[in-house]
């Protein structure tokens, strides 16, 4: 799932003064920015981007601590650890 930022950082130049340049941030599309002069345009996000995020894996306790049914089919097994995974990386 692509994660969509929740406003847009960027700069502009100061309308009185063109050498200055001046940081802003907005919720507006990236578009409405572009045809505002805004430049140096950057998302925001409210967590960093998943590439960004430290993964956290299983340890050998957990998956010994786990309470399976008795002979558990593959697919069983592997829905198990994908629901595990997904409960330390949410």
């Amino acid at each position: 799932m692509k994660q969509e930022p929740v406003a847009w950082l960027y700069d502009f130049l100061n309308s009185d003064n063109r050498d200055e340049v001046i940081r802003n941030w907005t919720t507006q599309d990236y578009d409405d920015i572009e045809r505002g002069k805004g430049f140096n345009v950057r998302p925001l996000y409210t967590t960093p981007p998943a590439a960004q995020r430290q993964w956290v894996g299983l340890t050998k306790d957990e998956v010994n601590s786990w309470e399976l049914p008795e002979k558990p089919t593959v697919f069983e097994f592997a829905q198990f650890v994908e629901a595990k995974l997904k409960e330390k990386n949410s």
